[in-house]
């Protein structure tokens, strides 16, 4: 394990926030990340299962796609109860929703993203849970975080397939109905490598499509989570060209 930090720096950081899944520091004019396992309650639980056993599997995660070349957070150090990991800038729904970005701007950013996507997936792996606020953008580029609902050894297809409807869902999360813009981002992923994904989620979502009417009650009321499901349906019923 690396030694670029020293244990005292990290246990301060440890004791200062305990409470804290997530705490950024600086240390010789570079930031770094503490993430730890939170504690247990049965809420909790229930919610996020084994919380130690989670950030475990992330670290095996990033390790694996470090190898591979997958632009992923360094692991700086660890312990039975945390990661120190490298820092890989904002992510990208705070970058949308933060800088003086024009909505031209936003599509190049959002472009990138799928396109990063669909390189990951190209490769044969998927992420787990990639919205717009689990991929970063750093010196132009692009990288993956929180991999704690990547499932390594499972059916690959499946969980791209996921990968790919939780992204759109992200996406619709942040434009709303404004398809367009959607369309253009999705046809990035296609074009660069998410096409045999594409092909799998669109017919997966064929067998699926008699949810989009239970969905169509919620289109108006269901919050920023529920509704976005509906476009997501809406989405798929629409671009059967793209």
């Amino acid at each position: 394990m690396s030694k670029l930090i020293p244990k005292k720096i990290i246990t301060h950081q440890l004791k200062k926030y305990p409470n804290n899944r997530t705490s950024g520091f600086k240390y010789e004019g570079k930031r770094y990340w503490l993430k730890q396992t939170e504690s247990s309650s049965i809420v909790k639980y229930l919610l996020m299962m084994d919380s130690s056993a989670n950030l475990k599997k992330e670290k095996l995660v990033l390790k694996k796609f470090t190898q591979l070349k997958i632009p992923v957070p360094t692991v700086v150090d660890s312990g039975e109860s945390y990661l120190v990991l490298s820092d890989v800038g904002d992510n990208i729904l705070y970058l949308l929703e933060n800088k003086n970005l024009t909505h031209s701007e936003k599509l190049k950013v959002l472009i990138k993203t799928s396109t990063a996507l669909a390189k990951l997936h190209e490769k044969g792996y998927s992420h787990g849970r990639p919205s717009i606020k689990d991929i970063c953008l750093k010196n132009n580029k692009i990288y993956f975080i929180d991999f704690e609902e990547n499932q390594l050894g499972k059916n690959i297809n499946q969980q791209q397939i996921r990968d790919l409807l939780i992204f759109i869902h992200s996406l619709y999360r942040f434009f709303g109905i404004n398809n367009e813009s959607i369309k253009k981002i999705i046809k990035a992923y296609k074009q660069n490598g998410g096409d045999k994904v594409w092909a799998r989620t669109k017919k997966k979502m064929q067998t699926w499509i008699w949810l989009r009417y239970l969905f169509f009650f919620f289109k108006k009321s269901g919050g920023k989570d529920i509704t976005p499901i509906y476009w997501v349906f809406d989405f798929f019923k629409s671009q059967t060209n793209l």
